[in-house]
């Protein structure tokens, strides 16, 4: 599998199961989109998988858990595919 930058397009394709793949967060955690569209700058909401808990994070759009462009978290989402640029 390859790690690459997240796509809104992408990842809507994954979640529907038009593509195969994974959105996880940066620092390894599997995600679940639950919604794209909340009236908020972090409109992207999904579950993070971590073990045996879970819990509800919001993204902006590019995939970013913290909405400043130049600060990297791994919460920040990203797709794992099985080939594609990265």
């Amino acid at each position: 599998m390859i790690q690459k930058q997240f796509n809104e397009e992408e990842a809507r394709e994954i979640t529907e199961g038009k593509k195969f793949g994974t959105i996880k967060t940066r620092g390894g955690f599997s995600v679940r989109i639950i919604a794209w569209d909340l009236k908020s700058r972090y409109c992207i909401a999904g579950v993070i998988h971590m073990g045996e808990d879970e819990c509800v994070r919001q993204w902006t759009l590019e995939g970013k858990a913290d909405f400043r462009r130049n600060v990297k978290s791994s919460l920040d989402l990203v797709l794992e595919t099985e080939g594609g640029e990265s």
